[in-house]
C-alpha cells in the first residue's frame, strides 16, 4: 500500500469518530489526533449528559434555609423566655404594688380609727411587717395583760392570708407554744375583705371564747372540757408572769 493511500485511510478514520469535531484540523499527525481525542472526552458534560453516579450535595439551598429557621427558632425561644422573665417580673411587681397599697390604706385607717384595746405599728419601716398589741379582753384570765403578736405579709396579701403568731407567751388551747394561732379565717375561710382589724377583733374575740374542738395544744384543750377552772388559773398565771406591763416579756 502506498503512503499516500494510508495517509488517506486515517484520515478517513478520523472523521468517522464522534469526537472528530473536537479534534485537531491537522490529523495527519497520529499524535496529535489522539490527544485532541482525550481532550473530548474529558470535556464538562453538558446540560443533556447524565452522570454515572448522583454527586455529593453538601448544602443546597433547602439546607441553608433550614439552619436559618432553627436559628431563628432558637433566638425565639431565648427572646421567649426573656420576655418570660419579664412578665413575671411584672406580675410580682404588680403584686408588690397592690400589698402595699393596701397595707397603707389598712395602717391609715387603723391610725385615724384606732380598735378598742389594740394598738399596730410597722417594724423597722417594713410595710410587711406589723407589731400588734392586744389587751387582754376585761372578764377573762388575759384581764390586764399586754400580748403581742407579729403580721407578716405576703407579697400576694390581700388575696393570701397574713402569718400571725403570738410574740408574748400565752396559755390558749388554739395558740401553739410558738406562738401560732388556729383560727380559720387565717386559712381556708381567709378572703380579700378582710382585714388586719378584723383579725384582730377575731383574736381578741377567740380570747374571750376558745375552741377546744380545733386545737393547737390537745392538753390544753381536755383540760379547758374537763377542768375549766383550773384552766382559767393556769391561763392568769401565764398573763401575771408573761403579759403583765411590770414583766419582762419572754418570746416564744
Amino acid at each position: 500500500m502506498s503512503l499516500r493511500r494510508s495517509t488517506r485511510i486515517r484520515n478517513l478514520r478520523v472523521a468517522a469518530s464522534p469526537y472528530a469535531a473536537d479534534a485537531p484540523r491537522r490529523a495527519d499527525s497520529p499524535r496529535r489526533a489522539a490527544s485532541g481525542i482525550r481532550r473530548s472526552l474529558q470535556r464538562e458534560p453538558t446540560v443533556g449528559d447524565e452522570p454515572s453516579e448522583a454527586p455529593n450535595v453538601v448544602a443546597g439551598p433547602r439546607s441553608r434555609s433550614s439552619v436559618r429557621t432553627t436559628s431563628v427558632s432558637v433566638a425565639h425561644q431565648e427572646n421567649g423566655g426573656q420576655g418570660l422573665n419579664r412578665d413575671q417580673d411584672q406580675e410580682q411587681g404588680q403584686r408588690r404594688s397592690t400589698a402595699v397599697g393596701r397595707l397603707c390604706r389598712e395602717m391609715a385607717e387603723i391610725t385615724a380609727n384606732p380598735t378598742d384595746g389594740c394598738q399596730v405599728e410597722i417594724v423597722e419601716d417594713d410595710i410587711k411587717h406589723w407589731l400588734a398589741t392586744i389587751l387582754g379582753p376585761t372578764g377573762t384570765p388575759y384581764e390586764g395583760g399586754q400580748f403581742e403578736l407579729d403580721f407578716f405579709f405576703p407579697e400576694k396579701y390581700p388575696h393570701v392570708p397574713p402569718e400571725v403568731a403570738f410574740r408574748t407567751k400565752i396559755y390558749h388551747c388554739n395558740v401553739s407554744t410558738f406562738g401560732s394561732i388556729c383560727m380559720d379565717i387565717l386559712a381556708e375561710k381567709w378572703s380579700p375583705v378582710l382585714t388586719v382589724e378584723k383579725l384582730l377583733l377575731s383574736i381578741m374575740s377567740l380570747m374571750s371564747d376558745a375552741n377546744p374542738d380545733d386545737p393547737m395544744d390537745l392538753e390544753m384543750a381536755q383540760l379547758y372540757i374537763s377542768n375549766r377552772k383550773h384552766y382559767d388559773q393556769n391561763a392568769r398565771n401565764w398573763t401575771s408572769r408573761y403579759a403583765t406591763p411590770a414583766s419582762v416579756f419572754e418570746s416564744f
